[in-house]
């Protein structure tokens, strides 16, 4: 499985991964806009362009090279089964990641909800755009890049799974940097379980979900709170 064309594949998605992470400490958490000056169709707009663009690179390369689906977790289970896996998981990951914000918050780490507030809408329209389309958009991006390629194919070259997780997990959670210290390290242990959850599952479709679930849950959940 470690075929030149793969390992070329892999390679593109660590400098991918890097670039990621570049781009958020470009952005630190006290350069977000405001929110007046930034209208959430713009803002929706941008992450769908970044994000469509990463997803569309990484499986063109994909695709272009070769590269085993069941590396991937693609086609690897029922679309039902993984489905429900990754609901369940979301649910699980949901409550963790809430107790692990305010766990952060408790100790005084700083973290950053400029972006959280950016993302959350104003109106039904908006939750539609972004329940339905932004976060399933970002949730799948993301999962192709730090969980498919970064753990699964990482892992078909024969290196540990838990080098494989740590690595991802590290490089997932400084993606995260515009949120703070505090939004590192969350993401960071998220990315942990999420890494968890693909290599029991083996299965693109339910870190997709769950991650999706997780994001879901934390922006309607801000807004409730009305922070």
């Amino acid at each position: 499985m470690s075929s030149p064309a793969t390992a070329a594949f892999l390679g593109v998605c660590v400098f991918l991964a890097f670039a990621v992470v570049a781009l958020s400490r470009a952005t630190p958490a006290d350069a977000v806009p405001d929110t007046t000056d930034v209208s959430a169709g713009v803002l929706y707009a941008n992450v769908a362009l970044t994000h469509g663009t990463l997803l569309v690179v990484v499986a063109a390369t994909a695709w272009l090279f070769d590269v085993p689906r069941d590396l991937l977790g693609v086609g690897t289970r029922p679309l039902p089964e993984a489905v429900i896996a990754g609901v369940l998981a979301g649910v699980v990951l949901a409550a963790g990641n809430a107790g692990a914000a305010r766990a952060a918050d408790a100790l005084g780490v700083p973290y950053s909800d400029a972006l959280t507030d950016l993302l959350t809408p104003a109106s039904t329209r908006g939750w539609v755009a972004l329940l339905g389309g932004v976060l399933p958009l970002v949730a799948l991006a993301e999962e192709l890049l730090f969980r498919a390629a970064l753990v699964g194919v990482l892992a078909g070259f024969d290196t540990p799974v838990v080098v494989a997780v740590a690595f991802s997990s590290a490089l997932f959670g400084l993606a995260h940097g515009a949120q703070g210290v505090a939004g590192v390290v969350v993401a960071g242990v998220l990315g942990v379980a999420l890494a968890a959850v693909f290599v029991l599952t083996n299965s693109l479709v339910a870190v997709v979900v769950a991650h999706a679930l997780v994001n879901a849950v934390e922006l309607v959940g801000h807004a409730t709170r009305g922070d």
